[in-house]
């Protein structure tokens, strides 16, 4: 494999938006990748969000319309966007995100053009983006009774690792009798199943059922607030496992993050003269 280079750089959107907050991006990182191969070619450029309400962020999410180098070659992939937002962990100062594009002419010295729409999820704004449900490991077997997850469309169902082995069986089950999946997709999907999604005794599994994408992510929080750090994370089909090393306080508490129309603000980009490595 070899690797163009990577370029460390810090190039202000010329066209700044109205964002509606205090929010300057920027990109910081130029990659330009490559191989022999068909897989791990790729051009990433990684913008980085400043400014006074930067903090606010939790999640943001990226759509490329437009990506064209200096000899005209365009740079949006074929892959399909799966709609999700890459959460910001709280606290970290790391409010960031990636635009993976095709790699650009050997002989181009910029990406003279990236246009798109950003959106950033920014909970503080609106209440009813925050739900915090206290109890959690006592409400087991069924959807959460919280009118705000009715509302959104959102089912979180808290599940003791009885419950969960039983439905591993039954996906399993499923994905077996399934007559249009070849035999050894059943067993990759099997596999997969046992490999990634083990439960220990101090974790927390979840079973989501969220039709509307209107779910950002979901963690823990102790009486005061603060986020409970987890030893992991794991998402396999409609499932969540958060991993812990200890046992959760008996007050602590599910938080959850719901996509509202003022929690979100949505603006449109613009990248120029992107210098390539």
């Amino acid at each position: 494999m070899r690797i163009a280079g990577m370029l460390f750089l810090v190039l202000f959107i010329l066209t700044a938006p109205a964002y509606g907050a205090d929010i300057r991006p920027v990109v910081t990182e130029v990659t330009d990748q490559r191989s022999t191969g068909q897989f791990f070619n790729n051009l990433k450029i990684k913008i980085k969000l400043l400014g006074d309400d930067a903090s606010s962020i939790r999640a943001i999410r990226t759509s490329v319309s437009k990506a064209v180098d200096d000899t005209g070659r365009k740079l949006l992939t074929d892959e399909k966007k799966d709609g999700q937002f890459e959460t910001v962990q709280e606290g970290s100062g790391h409010a960031e995100t990636t635009l993976k594009l095709k790699n650009p002419a050997r002989k181009a010295t910029v990406v003279a053009e990236i246009a798109g729409e950003i959106e950033l999820f920014m909970p503080d704004r609106d209440p009813a983006a925050t739900v915090l449900i206290g109890g959690i490991l006592k409400k087991t077997g069924k959807p959460l009774d919280v009118p705000s997850l009715a509302k959104a469309g959102v089912k979180v169902t808290v599940l003791t690792r009885k419950e969960y082995e039983s439905l591993k069986k039954a996906e399993e089950k499923k994905a077996k009798a399934d007559k249009g999946l070849e035999q050894l997709a059943v067993k990759v999907f099997a596999g997969l199943f046992g490999a990634f999604s083990q439960v220990g005794d101090n974790d927390v599994v979840m079973k989501i059922n969220d039709p509307s994408a209107n779910l950002i992510n979901i963690d823990t929080v102790d009486k005061e607030g603060v986020e409970i750090n987890s030893s992991g994370r794991m998402t396999f089909h409609n499932c969540v496992i958060l991993k812990y090393d200890k046992a959760l306080p008996s007050d602590a508490r599910l938080r959850i993050f719901l996509k509202t129309k003022k929690s979100v603000v949505s603006e449109p980009f613009r990248l120029v003269d992107v210098a390539l490595p």
